[in-house]
């Protein structure tokens, strides 16, 4: 009866977590996708945008795919096996990309590849190593009258963002640090972004400022709601909403998070120093009860994050009843100016524009 127990969790592990997608055998290497999977997640758990993982964003990395802090002596563990087995992994500034790929190789190699799957399904990914349709694609309903608008987490997300690549400081995002920002998108979802600085305020060298950054994606909020979800998703918002070391970048604090609260239900005892070690000492009926318990999270873990997108827009009143109200608290107004070429229209749209700039002030 043990053998067969042990045998359904076996059975059972291949089919929730299977290893093909994740690791090459022949080459003892993780796969090609596995890698740009791993990379997008460094890049967005890098709130910083140094090229490492801290202390801080390794904890609050832990707390987002394990629901439980990581203590300063799993830290110094982990840390330590880095810099012992993989040469660069580790440096004074902390874990580097490097490091972070070795670690989730060990987690394969020593059959805890459940480990790496965790981390992947909760930053969306499918067992085909893309973004779920469930993930990037939440469904909700706007009713007639109504629009979409960036909610005042999703504004605080895309100002996030902007502190983060706007390396130099000067309030605009050059072509090479919007390419950074993009760089956790798929290539083939870039030339909506790519194109932005062609119709949004730019600086004298053609790059998209701030406020041309946030006008582009309310834009794109009012007219392509669905669109915007599908960014957000790429870019990390989930991450960001559900308590990470984001906020710290608003207000462009690179380098203390101390007011920060980490958020996190503790669901499960998992951490990155004890999964170093295979399971053992269970039983198979054990086994295969933890297993359950894991798929049950799993799919909570792409539940949750797929409300959590749902947060980064806001859907308004119908305009019906603001008519009646006259009042709104609509923040994008969607108009047309017609007329002859050369008779001032743009010149009627700015003119509009400073006026409601002036009026909020």
């Amino acid at each position: 009866m043990l053998n067969l127990s042990e045998t359904f969790w076996f059975a059972q592990k291949a089919v929730l977590y299977p290893t093909a997608p994740l690791y090459n055998a022949e080459k003892k290497e993780l796969t090609p996708e596995c890698i740009r999977a791993l990379i997008r997640i460094f890049r967005i758990c890098d709130t910083d945008n140094d090229g490492y993982l801290s202390d801080r964003e390794l904890e609050a990395f832990q707390t987002r795919c394990f629901s439980i802090p990581l203590t300063a002596q799993s830290l110094h563990d982990v840390k330590q096996l880095v810099k012992q087995s993989c040469p660069g992994g580790v440096t004074v500034n902390g874990l580097t990309q490097k490091g972070f790929l070795f670690l989730h190789l060990m987690f394969i190699q020593k059959g805890r590849h459940e480990t790496t799957w965790t981390v992947l399904r909760r930053f969306g990914y499918s067992n085909h190593m893309r973004l779920s349709e469930q993930f990037i694609y939440p469904k909700f309903c706007i009713a007639s009258g109504c629009s979409t608008e960036i909610s005042p987490v999703g504004i605080q997300f895309l100002n996030a963002l902007f502190n983060k690549y706007d390396l130099d400081r000067d309030g605009c995002l050059s072509t090479a640090e919007l390419s950074e920002l993009l760089a956790t998108c798929p290539e083939d979802q870039l030339n909506h972004v790519t194109d932005m600085s062609l119709y949004v305020a730019t600086n004298s060298m053609g790059w998209a400022t701030r406020q041309g950054f946030m006008a582009f994606w309310m834009l794109t909020a009012y007219l392509e709601p669905n669109r915007l979800l599908e960014y957000f998703a790429y870019l990390g918002f989930t991450y960001y909403e559900s308590g990470s070391l984001w906020p710290s970048v608003v207000n462009g604090d690179y380098n203390h998070y101390d007011s920060v609260t980490l958020t996190g239900n503790k669901q499960t005892n998992t951490n990155m120093s004890s999964v170093i070690h295979k399971t053992s000492g269970l039983t198979g009926s054990q086994l295969l009860a933890s297993h359950r318990s894991d798929l049950s999270k799993a799919s909570g873990s792409m539940t949750v994050a797929n409300e959590a997108l749902l947060r980064a827009i806001i859907i308004t009143n119908d305009r019906r009843i603001d008519a009646i109200r006259r009042s709104t608290q609509r923040t994008v107004f969607y108009c047309r100016v017609y007329g002859a070429r050369k008779v001032g229209k743009v010149s009627i749209i700015v003119g509009v524009f400073m006026f409601c700039i002036k009026l909020l002030e």
